[in-house]
């Protein structure tokens, strides 16, 4: 199943040509998965190379090393599936202790 996914991408270190990137992949209210990482921008390019295919990612890399040079920050939306996500490397971190707490009291409000 697709779901609606905003990735932000956040320049930690490293050069300009491959910074270290804090990866953290959102999806919509409706369902709470969040996803978190730190990858290199290479190993970033990868991934929405491969995104771009499959989704309607409305910038390319380019605008997105654009974005990330200039503010060390980058947002971008996507549609894609949990497991194409896990397949990056990134940890669900949803699933984290402290988040459980959060999440039950969502099922018990709704």
């Amino acid at each position: 199943m697709k779901l609606n996914f905003r990735a932000h991408l956040i320049w930690i270190s490293g050069t300009r040509s491959d910074p270290l990137l804090r990866v953290i992949v959102a999806t919509t209210p409706k369902v709470h998965a969040v996803f978190d990482g730190i990858q290199l921008w290479s190993t970033c390019c990868v991934w929405i190379k491969r995104l771009q295919s499959k989704s309607d990612i409305k910038r390319g890399i380019v605008g997105v090393k654009r974005t990330l040079e200039k503010d060390s920050y980058a947002t971008f939306q996507l549609e894609t599936s949990l497991d194409e996500i896990e397949s990056f490397g990134l940890c669900r971190a949803d699933r984290l202790e402290g988040f459980e707490y959060a999440d039950a009291r969502r099922e018990k409000a709704e």
